[in-house]
């Protein structure tokens, strides 16, 4: 789909490499400019010169190590601009001169590029020159003070929202930014900040609040609206994942479950329900917990009830949807990694570092 671009990835960590990914998914020609002493930092996490942090936001890249601060590579780094169609970096504003990615200079030679700074706020605003990283962004933004259980301490996503939601942001700037060009015949500089990116997915929570609610706090994997919904833990001490979104799916969950509440003036509706929310959770943990969870799975399944195992990490990658959909896929050198919800593609391994140098310079300077 995008075969032929060239996207020039000066990013390094998560958020920058995450998006840049995407774009190689999607076919890019994504060329990864690390420092020559040891290349992007995720390299080494976990130990290993080639860490599964690395390998999970790296396929389909091709690599060359440059020095930044030596005048011969920034040489080297505008000559690439120069023929670049895409530029990702994600230096703070202070920085981003000084390391050699003089964007004004690159846009005079090149007028065509489109620039993605990600960055932890942006280029303006008070916090512009200031380091960040997913926990500051999760907690700065509110949505870890509404994460977690009740009475105990804020608590963060166990997925790394904030970095993986400036990546997606990035990409679909790109694109855009991709598409302009075709009838405007020039670049744009995208400035995205991370904090910006983790507000925008406050939705609802940032809407209720915007309207005099007061803002919203943890309630584990209840719902602050529908009831019931949850996980509830079962005989064998896994736990099922129930979502009555909507009044439709009460009484059949009622009837899955043998109960008499249906009809029970505390639970006729979702207010009633949320009004009444302990006392139903304390009828339903009672009853999710005579079978074992994948029993109750199955049946509620089989009475087409939104429900689910509550999987661990391995549990998901093994799950028979998981493989149906290719989301797991072979990585070419033995080893599996995930696939794109893009569809099936042909995945390569992450380059090594500085591996792609010769055949880099010649496709793209030559």
């Amino acid at each position: 789909m995008l075969r032929g671009l060239k996207v020039l990835d000066l990013t390094r960590v998560l958020a920058g490499p995450y998006g840049t990914m995407l774009l190689a998914d999607l076919g890019a020609d994504v060329v990864k400019v690390e420092d020559p002493d040891g290349g992007d930092p995720t390299r080494t996490i976990g130990g290993g010169p080639e860490s599964p942090y690395y390998v999970s936001v790296n396929r389909n890249k091709r690599s060359i190590a440059i020095d930044l601060k030596s005048g011969e590579g920034r040489t080297l780094l505008a000559k690439l601009a120069g023929k670049a169609d895409v530029l990702w970096h994600n230096f703070r504003p202070d920085a981003a001169t000084r390391l050699g990615c003089d964007l004004p200079m690159f846009r005079v030679a090149n007028p065509r590029l489109i620039t993605v700074a990600i960055t932890s706020f942006g280029a303006t605003g008070p916090y512009r020159d200031l380091p960040a990283f997913d926990l500051v962004i999760q907690a700065m933004s509110g949505s870890m003070s509404a994460t977690g259980e009740p009475g105990r301490a804020p608590c963060k996503n166990g997925v790394p929202t904030g970095d993986l939601a400036g990546g997606l942001y990035g990409a679909i700037a790109t694109l855009a930014a991709l598409h302009e060009i075709k009838t405007s015949g020039t670049g744009r500089d995208i400035d995205l900040s991370l904090l910006d990116c983790s507000l925008s997915m406050l939705t609802y929570m940032a809407q209720f609040t915007l309207a005099g609610n007061p803002p919203p706090g943890p309630i584990g994997s209840s719902h602050a609206y529908n009831v019931p919904y949850g996980a509830w833990k079962c005989s064998d001490g896994k736990f099922v994942a129930v979502a009555i979104f909507t009044e439709k799916f009460w009484k059949p969950l009622c009837d899955a479950l043998s109960l008499k509440t249906a009809s029970d003036h505390r639970f006729i509706d979702m207010p009633s329900r949320r009004l009444n929310r302990a006392a139903l959770d304390a009828i339903l943990a009672k009853e999710f917990a005579k079978h074992p969870r994948d029993w109750w799975v199955n049946h509620l399944w089989e009475k087409g009830l939104p429900a689910g195992p509550v999987y661990d990490v391995a549990e998901a990658l093994h799950d028979e949807q998981v493989r149906a959909r290719h989301m797991v896929v072979p990585l070419g050198d033995g080893r599996e990694t995930l696939g794109s919800p893009f569809g099936e593609m042909k995945v390569k391994p992450p380059p090594a570092l500085d591996g792609d140098r010769e055949a880099i310079l010649r496709d793209w300077l030559n």
